[in-house]
């Protein structure tokens, strides 16, 4: 971040848009498959809101926007565990 803020000047906005889409029956999900989304959709969005708002807060401004898809608001037996990550953000 130190470096970021010295390249571009502070951070007054973070856009939390990265998400990975692996769709298919709960039957034929690998753990490798829940960690990769797990740690994109809701890990990802922590890790760098985390490091962001240090500097919002001394800044005493700021501001996070966490976009999900809306398929994370919806639940679908079939691919129950593929679509509840999204809701996690939203």
């Amino acid at each position: 971040m130190t470096r970021i803020e010295h390249e571009v000047g502070t951070i007054d906005i973070l856009v939390n848009n990265a998400g990975v889409n692996k769709r298919g029956p709960l039957s034929d999900l690998s753990e490798s498959i829940w960690r990769e989304v797990i740690d994109t959709d809701l890990n990802g969005a922590f890790l760098v809101s985390r490091c962001v708002v240090r500097g919002m807060i001394k800044q005493k401004e700021g501001k996070i926007i966490n976009i999900c898809s809306l398929l994370g608001m919806l639940l679908r037996i079939v691919e129950s565990e593929r679509n509840n990550e999204g809701s996690g953000v939203c």
